[in-house]
């Protein structure tokens, strides 16, 4: 309530830029038409924008560091209409469906506040016609691992090695688990999520990420 309250009077004292303010003011429709869209196209790894794109980078750096609610909700109601779009396509009943966002280390969510992945991914709901299950504490960050930005592939593989666990497995067997990150570069991190999820015995995983 404090937040809703303080939010109008610090935007008057501190001013957004202009860039930011007008993509605020665009529908989620026109954030797709504006922005590059990634031509990935991989089995099971759904990406929404091509993250070279200027403006999807100053999308996701809005979402990640100034938890700009705005374009974060944007952002779920294009996500939540990839995931339809997956789960029509594979003719999976939304009961079975179990939405899983990619965890951020304990170190980064003191220093922020908040997780970006479950920024985006607990609104995701509200945009699909029917529920699906979100259950954001299932997967966990066992380590605080050094950030992955200017390492290698390689690098990134070694980085992220261990760092995940599953805390309760019964909500993802046999369940399609549909799993939500912000960005995704060389797929380390999606890559070692699987490797966790899979010893759970889920019917199928996908990934979803706003930027490839």
């Amino acid at each position: 309530m404090l937040q809703k309250i303080l939010e109008p009077i610090l935007n008057m004292l501190f001013p957004r830029e202009k860039e930011t303010q007008d993509i605020e003011h665009l529908s989620a429709n026109e954030l797709l038409e504006r922005c590059s869209r990634s031509k990935t196209q991989v089995a099971n790894f759904i990406p929404l924008f091509y993250y070279k794109d200027p403006l999807v980078r100053k999308i996701i750096w809005e979402i990640k560091y100034k938890k700009n609610k705005q374009l974060a909700f944007s952002c779920a109601e294009l996500t939540a209409k990839s995931i339809d779009q997956v789960l029509k396509k594979n003719s999976i009943l939304p009961n079975d469906v179990s939405l899983v966002p990619i965890p951020i280390s304990s170190r980064r969510l003191r220093k922020r506040g908040y997780s970006q992945t479950e920024l985006v991914a607990e609104r995701i709901q509200k945009f699909l016609p029917y529920s699906i299950s979100y259950v954001p504490n299932i997967l966990k960050r066992t380590k605080d691992s050094p950030s992955q930005t200017k390492k290698t592939a390689t690098e990134r593989r070694k980085n992220i090695k261990g760092c995940f666990s599953v805390i309760d497995g019964t909500k993802i067997k046999n369940k399609v688990v549909i799993v939500f990150d912000d960005v995704v570069t060389t797929g380390a991190t999606i890559e070692e999520a699987y490797n966790v999820i899979k010893k759970y015995h889920p019917r199928d995983v996908f990934f979803v990420t706003l930027a490839h």
